[in-house]
């Protein structure tokens, strides 16, 4: 079963007419009739240079009941760049907007390594899309820094905005001995680039270009780990 993931459950996602505008741009046709096939997959390395004016950097520390990642990402370039991180909830209580650190991909791979993506995650395989999740976007000026920290739970297990949480009672198993932290970001110059404010903060945007899913550049860094084990759906699952 897939959703797409808000505070307990919600299907309610802040600006999702956005997100399907972004969707219809990006594939140059209406995103009710997308298909995943039409485009490459958000998660895959589409860029064929490594991204050197934007580095990223990252640690952890591992407790009894989570792994605490704390992560800073620099831009050393001469633009702005915007770093899609952010996956946008409804309040239940309040009904205004909200943000989860924590809502983020996260599978396992055959090479014993935990991939966690902050940027725009992969849709179930093969799945007919309505719209693509698009997080929000935190703007860098040339020689910012962004600072954060997220939450892994322990257990580990898989996770991504389109899957229900997974029940633990159901899943496989595998071991991980590294963290491999990857986010997405963006640049200013993408044709049809646009950005519009929200709600969340003055240095949060909505953004979007004509090619976003295919022009979107991946930054790395890896942490090594004790071995440990990790959750895995035994249903199709999209792992990168």
């Amino acid at each position: 079963m897939y959703y797409l993931q808000g505070i307990a459950g919600s299907l309610k996602l802040i600006a999702a007419s956005w997100m399907l505008a972004t969707a219809a741009a990006c594939t140059g046709s209406p995103a009710s009739s997308a298909k995943v096939e039409e485009v490459p997959l958000p998660g895959d390395k589409v860029m064929n240079e490594a991204v050197k004016d934007v580095v990223l950097g990252c640690k952890a520390s591992v407790l009894e009941s989570s792994i605490e990642l704390s992560y800073e990402l620099s831009n050393r370039s001469a633009r702005d760049i915007y770093a899609l991180e952010l996956i946008p909830t409804t309040d239940l209580e309040t009904k205004g907007p909200a943000i989860d650190f924590n809502v983020m991909h996260v599978n396992s791979r055959e090479s014993g390594a935990l991939y966690v993506l902050k940027g725009i995650p992969p849709p179930p395989p093969g799945k007919r899309i309505m719209h693509y999740v698009i997080p929000v976007a935190s703007k860098l000026e040339p020689n910012g820094v962004l600072k954060r920290k997220v939450s892994i739970p322990v257990p580990l297990r898989e996770q991504n905005p389109y899957y229900l949480p997974l029940d633990l009672k159901e899943a496989d198993e595998a071991k991980v001995d590294r963290i491999v932290f990857s986010m997405h970001i963006v640049r200013d110059t993408l044709e049809g680039f646009r950005v519009e404010g929200t709600q969340l903060g003055p240095d949060l945007f909505f953004v979007r270009a004509k090619y976003l899913l295919v022009e979107r550049e991946e930054v790395s860094c890896a942490i090594t780990l004790k071995e440990m084990p990790v959750f895995k759906f035994k249903e199709t699952f999209p792992r990168l």
